[in-house]
């Protein structure tokens, strides 16, 4: 069994929880979570018992590309209406 060096791990990616805030309660929903997920980076998952945090924020699991700069938050439309939502 060959042992991968330090030196050899690519390390370009990472899967973080992210918490969307400003999220209209309509769309609470775990696919809107993976069309933020899918804007911040790449959607892994999202516990649909836990989606809406303690602190209404919509909670989801991205992986990112930790090459390139980390995002704030994001604008995206919703009914029309363009919303910035914020994003830790």
């Amino acid at each position: 069994m060959r042992m991968e060096q330090l030196s050899e791990i690519a390390f370009d990616k990472a899967s973080f929880w992210v918490k969307a805030y400003n999220v209209p309660a309509v769309r609470q929903t775990r696919a809107f979570a993976k069309f933020l997920g899918d804007k911040v980076g790449t959607f892994v998952k999202c516990d649909e018992d836990e989606m809406l945090g303690t602190d209404k924020a919509l909670c989801f699991r991205a992986e990112v590309d930790v090459l390139k700069p980390l995002r704030r938050g994001v604008m995206v439309k919703v009914d029309g209406k363009a919303i910035y939502m914020d994003q830790i």
